[in-house]
């Protein structure tokens, strides 16, 4: 993913100027107070490589290729980027008998994804995409099953309970 205009990000106006005489009154004994460190108008492209950088960790890996795969499949139907909301809609009436409800659903939200992360008009939003995909998660009636969950009676003798339901995090 690269982003449209670096300049956007790193105007002039907003970025320190440091002035870069070592003879300055101010820094001539100290020439590290006159150059900034990591200044992204001395290396542009440095700036856009680490944008590129934490945008690229954003997302997952797997994440990345899903994306991927939903996209290859997309294209391969006969899909276009930007899409239309009749083609995805097409798109999911086509394939609303091979695929089931949740891997639609992941489509669409690639879909929706790619779309706004390229500034596009969002054909997912759409009402007719949503209707659809919701027409099909009713008609084909596949809901997530949840798992139980787990009560005090079914853990083994032994494991220390906390009185309180405790929530553990692992951020």
């Amino acid at each position: 993913m690269s982003l449209s205009s670096p300049d956007r990000i790193f105007q002039m106006s907003t970025l320190p100027r440091f002035n870069t005489n070592p003879h300055h009154p101010l820094t001539r004994d100290n020439i590290h107070l006159s150059r900034a460190i990591n200044d992204p108008m001395s290396d542009p492209a440095a700036a856009s490589n680490t944008t590129e950088t934490f945008i690229r960790a954003s997302i997952s890996e797997s994440t990345r290729r899903a994306y991927r795969a939903d996209l290859a499949h997309f294209a391969a139907w006969g899909g276009a980027m930007p899409a239309t909301k009749e083609m995805v809609a097409r798109y999911l009436a086509e394939h609303a008998d091979t695929l089931a409800p949740a891997s639609l659903a992941r489509r669409v939200a690639t879909l929706s994804k790619v779309h706004a992360a390229n500034d596009w008009s969002n054909p997912c939003q759409s009402e007719m995409v949503r209707a659809i995909l919701r027409g099909i998660k009713r008609v084909k009636g596949a809901a997530q099953h949840q798992a139980k969950p787990l009560v005090r009676e079914a853990l083994p003798p032994g494991v220390a309970l906390t009185p309180k339901p405790c929530r553990v995090s692992s951020l």
